[in-house]
């Protein structure tokens, strides 16, 4: 616990508490109707209305589905089916879909998930991004884009079973930053 932080910081450096406290205040179902904006549908109990945990990662979603809302973000709010060469038969856009966030709320979460200090082989600033790992160390991943792609890293092990040590950043985002390197040519701009 770090006392009053502001919002950019709670997100930059992936604060649970101040995180937690804002979800309570919107509410988890407000959070998972905007997840369905975006076609994800996490998986929750039948039973009972979505709790903080959804927040957290504690509602069943895939990587796909997070590079699916962080192209929402990176658009502006504004959702879009992915292009990934893998899905069996075209991918048919939404017609005039909801918007995820307001222009202004995505640009602001994009604005500060490009000051998320990078990984040790990353520079600042170039794209983006976001890390998680999963309780029990069973999961790694990182999400980022710059002005014109968006990138998804899994790390873990397909039978689930821990992997002392895995993280997001120290695992995920090395590979997302090295994936970007890759793309080559100039970036677009991100902000």
């Amino acid at each position: 616990f770090r006392g009053t932080v502001t919002i950019h910081d709670a997100l930059a450096q992936s604060l649970n508490i101040p995180a937690m406290v804002v979800l309570d205040a919107v509410g988890p179902a407000r959070l998972v109707a905007r997840l369905k904006r975006a076609a994800i549908a996490p998986v929750l109990p039948d039973i009972s209305a979505p709790g903080l945990a959804v927040g957290l990662g504690g509602g069943g979603i895939t990587p796909r589905d997070l590079v699916q809302l962080y192209a929402a973000i990176a658009r502006g709010g504004s959702p879009i089916p992915l292009v990934d060469g893998v899905s069996d038969g075209p991918m048919v856009p939404r017609i005039e879909a909801a918007p995820v966030l307001s222009p202004v709320a995505a640009w602001y979460v994009a604005d500060i998930l490009a000051d998320v200090p990078p990984p040790t082989i990353g520079a600042s600033g170039r794209i983006a991004y976001k890390t998680g790992t999963s309780y029990g160390y069973r999961d790694a991943w990182s999400i980022g884009f710059d002005g014109r792609t968006v990138i998804g890293v899994w790390a873990g092990r397909a039978d689930g079973a821990p992997v002392p040590g895995l993280s997001g950043i120290g695992t995920a985002a090395p590979i997302l930053f090295e994936a970007f390197d890759r793309l080559g040519g100039s970036r677009a701009p991100l902000r």
